[in-house]
């Protein structure tokens, strides 16, 4: 959910008009943007200077170049206006100064994560659209990754890095071999159909 409670005086110094864009913004570059601890970023910014490349911009807070490029089209991030004489293609730069009250108006008006700020949102959106490939039930008790690959209809990788960020337990068959209990699986793959 939005807030949109524009008495806030970090809203009303940002502009209504601004506000309103965040809307159109990368819902997930801006919630992230609203969580991030602020005091870290804004001694981080600080030590950038007042105007920096968009690369800089990128690592400090967490984005892609392309991410900051549409923040800074959508008139949410100030771009510093290229100086009669400078050369056309001068690397461009983005005030720190806006990307700060950026993440004031953000954790000011964002109250709930987007739907895409889930982990592996990608998956579980063609999951919940397409379906498991196979039935819950007949799975047999201990899956391999290529099963578990299968049924979540994702790649042997993706289901790698599910086990590292803890989204799925797993133990060691043999050093090379994973194997996972079907209880194991994440409840959003199972939940459905166990019913």
């Amino acid at each position: 959910m939005i807030n949109f409670d524009f008495s806030n005086p970090i809203l009303s110094r940002f502009g209504p008009d601004r506000a309103m864009r965040i809307t159109r913004a990368p819902s997930r570059s801006a919630w992230r943007l609203a969580q991030c601890n602020h005091e870290c970023l804004e001694r981080r910014l600080r030590q950038l200077g007042p105007w920096v490349r968009i690369h800089a911009i990128a690592r400090a807070v967490g984005w892609s170049k392309p991410t900051v490029m549409k923040f800074v089209r959508l008139g949410l991030l100030q771009r510093r206006q290229k100086q009669r004489g400078q050369r056309a293609r001068m690397p461009a730069e983005v005030s720190t100064r806006s990307v700060m009250d950026l993440a004031e108006a953000c954790r000011v008006m964002l109250e709930d994560p987007p739907c895409s700020a889930r982990a592996y949102h990608r998956i579980r959106t063609r999951f919940e659209v397409l379906g498991p490939n196979g039935d819950y039930q007949t799975l047999p008790a201990f899956l391999t990754i290529e099963d578990v690959a299968r049924y979540l209809r994702c790649t042997h990788t993706t289901v790698l890095r599910m086990i590292r960020a803890g989204e799925i337990y797993a133990e060691h068959r043999t050093p090379c071999r994973w194997e996972i209990r079907k209880k194991d699986l994440p409840r959003w793959a199972y939940k459905e159909t166990r019913i």
